[in-house]
């Protein structure tokens, strides 16, 4: 090891200890002679401090140490005078006096502060995520998820579970949520799917006399995002042999109690609450009821119990499985199967905490002609079952046993017991809501010589349609500005502004349709914010006129737009811009020696959100946010501190 002792574990029973330590410089002060850095490791942070006459000539290597530098240092833990003593700081009681540097590796000026309190915009987040790990707050996460899934795999493996994977590349069987189909290149023109769920292999591995399997599984839905739905998932999938409800609700309700034990220090009553799907919508008109208030409790669980086992599609008017085909039905409903479907309940239950389903399962069907009547209902010929489930309904003819299971969402559950609000929070490497990895740039084009040995092919009028289409919308959007009497606007709209934020940030919106409504709130400021509902044709309204000056940006919830269109309001659209100024109003600024446009913001408008307008300002000499270079000399946009007109006259 290059070290002996870690950061964090520094205490004043270390004192006159030599140590070494290894981390990242995470502060750099000069108070006269004397230097201090804080380094930082996965464990926590602590004070060096290195004076001339204790450290020599490494005193000289330690005046050119910045943020973010990777150090090994030498030195010895000292108990600090009363009056430095840090509360806030864990090793605050010591300092480490330091006796030799070596510089490990350099740093670049980090694109974003890395102290906690700083915020920053969640696509630089996600762009360097290596750093925003850094973050004490999203570390912990990490080690949340860690110790989540040991305390699963303790308890499961004292109940005589058996962990086993199931394939990634498998068969699609179109059921719910679109597939992540992969080509194969050895057998052309066929697909692998990526799984949405180990479904239909756990309950063949219950034919296969397993009888407890568990698995902490990766699933995959090609559907549209949301703040706790991801393009790819994690989640707990269980599965038993001849066990009923009560079972499942068992084990289940001592799991939760364990994790919420030892994770959250909580002991919660068990059993859960129960509650039927038709109380839930009758009560509270959702079958996710909050029952926080009503259990005075901070983790809210309640089972809903005996859901509709089909729902009827209006459109193709037809029966539908409301959960999947394979959910068994209630003993006492079985009479009235074909009669009265939509009055058949299921043997079905989903777990609710706070608010948010986090689990959900059902006793399964083990018996074929059963099977085949639920196919039968919904539409299904004997013909269609086998094409689609045909290794599955295979397996069930060599003597099926009654079983159950249920799957957990790890992702919404980990967000709960963290307190966050999106799942984005608690994934290590997280998709924005457009499904797009800032970080690796995924998805991306492929080399043509890939998409021939693929035997696939992507038209030309394609890409040419979507050119097309970003340019329409461009002049839909520049039209509306001169016809609809928009009172103010961020930014001039390019067509480099158009391919940067509508064309990179919503992919998936300008791969719909086009858009039914465009709206512009009134504002007296600087930001253009734009309600658009999907749909076909376009429409553009006149926005009313603000009333008052002193009138604040309207705030953009997830309940202000519709879901299939929140990635392109909580992508796009800027908030941090929100205050107006004059075209042309600048002042010059000389960029100094680890300087960011986070620090520059800092420096001119009193908050690091404002270094879009700067970065706005100087894109002619900015090819990125994050590159700056001593000497350069930038525009800084002049902020009014009051309008001297209306604002609807502000251009």
């Amino acid at each position: 090891m290059l070290k002996t002792h870690n950061c964090g574990e520094l205490n004043t029973d270390f004192s006159s200890q030599t140590v070494i330590l290894c981390g990242w410089v995470a502060r750099r002060r000069d108070h006269g002679k004397i230097i201090f850095l804080d380094l930082r490791d996965r464990t926590g942070t602590v004070q060096l401090t290195v004076i001339p006459r204790d450290a020599g000539d490494f005193y000289k290597i330690a005046q050119d140490i910045r943020s973010e530098f990777v150090l090994r240092v030498t030195g010895i833990v000292n108990k600090r005078p009363a009056a430095n003593i840090n509360p806030n700081l864990a090793t605050g009681e010591i300092e480490v006096l330091v006796k030799e540097i070596e510089v490990l590796n350099p740093s670049l000026n980090p694109p974003f502060e890395i102290e906690e309190e700083s915020e920053v915009a969640e696509d630089s987040r996600l762009k360097y995520r290596y750093l925003d790990l850094r973050r004490r707050k999203i570390f912990n996460n990490l080690l949340l998820r860690s110790k989540l899934y040991k305390t699963i795999r303790s308890l499961l493996d004292t109940k005589g579970f058996i962990e086993c994977e199931t394939p990634i590349l498998t068969k699609s069987t179109p059921e719910g949520a679109r597939d992540y189909l992969v080509p194969s290149r050895l057998n052309p023109g066929q697909f692998y799917a990526l799984p949405q769920s180990p479904q239909l292999f756990k309950q063949i591995l219950m034919v296969a006399g397993i009888e407890r399997y568990y698995q902490i599984a990766k699933c995959f839905r090609d559907e549209d995002l949301r703040a706790d739905r991801q393009p790819e998932f994690t989640q707990l999938d269980i599965e038993m042999s001849f066990i009923g409800e009560e079972d499942i609700f068992a084990l289940t309700e001592e799991l939760m109690r364990r994790i919420l034990r030892e994770i959250k220090n909580i002991d919660i009553k068990i059993p859960f609450s129960r509650i039927t799907y038709k109380q839930a919508q009758e009560r509270y008109g959702s079958d996710k009821p909050d029952l926080r208030k009503e259990q005075n409790n901070d983790f809210a669980f309640v089972w809903v119990v005996d859901f509709p086992l089909f729902k009827y599609n209006e459109e193709e008017k037809r029966w539908e499985s409301e959960h999947h085909p394979f959910t068994s039905v209630r003993k006492q409903d079985l009479e009235i199967l074909e009669k009265e479907p939509g009055k058949v309940l299921a043997r079905s239950y989903d777990l609710v905490l706070n608010g948010m389903e986090i689990g959900s399962g059902s006793i399964r069907i083990h018996d074929q002609k059963l099977q085949e009547r639920i196919f039968k209902i919904i539409g299904i010929d004997r013909e269609e079952a086998y094409r689609r489930f045909g290794f599955l309904l295979e397996a069930f003819q060599y003597g099926a046993p009654p079983h159950g299971g249920i799957a957990f969402g790890l992702d919404r559950l980990l967000a709960i017991l963290a307190g966050e609000e999106s799942i984005r929070e608690v994934i290590t490497f997280p998709k924005t809501s457009a499904g797009i990895c800032p970080l690796t740039g995924a998805p991306s084009e492929v080399d043509a010589r890939q998409l021939k040995e693929l035997n696939l092919t992507i038209t030309k009028e394609r890409r040419k349609g979507m050119k097309m289409m970003h340019l329409v919308l461009f002049l839909l959007l520049a039209l509306s500005f001169i016809f609809s009497g928009c009172i103010v606007r961020t930014y001039p709209l390019t067509r480099e502004r158009v391919d940067q934020d509508l064309n990179i940030g919503n992919r998936g919106y300008l791969k719909g349709s086009a858009p039914k409504t465009i709206k512009q709130r009134p504002t007296t400021r600087t930001t253009q914010v734009i309600e658009v509902e999907m749909g076909s044709p376009i429409k553009f309204e006149k926005a009313p006129k603000a009333e008052t000056t002193e009138e604040k940006l309207p705030v953009i919830t997830e309940e202000s737009v519709s879901e299939g269109n929140r990635g392109y309001i909580t992508e796009s659209v800027s908030p941090e811009i929100n205050e107006p100024y004059s075209e042309g109003a600048f002042k010059n600024y000389t960029v100094q020696k680890n300087d960011t446009l986070q620090k520059i913001s800092k420096k001119y408008y009193g908050t690091t959100k404002k270094w879009h307008q700067i970065y706005e300002a100087n894109k002619d000499i900015l090819k990125t946010p994050d590159r700056l270079y001593v000497g350069q000399i930038l525009k800084i946009p002049v902020i009014k501190k009051e309008l001297k007109e209306p604002a609807e006259k502000l251009k």
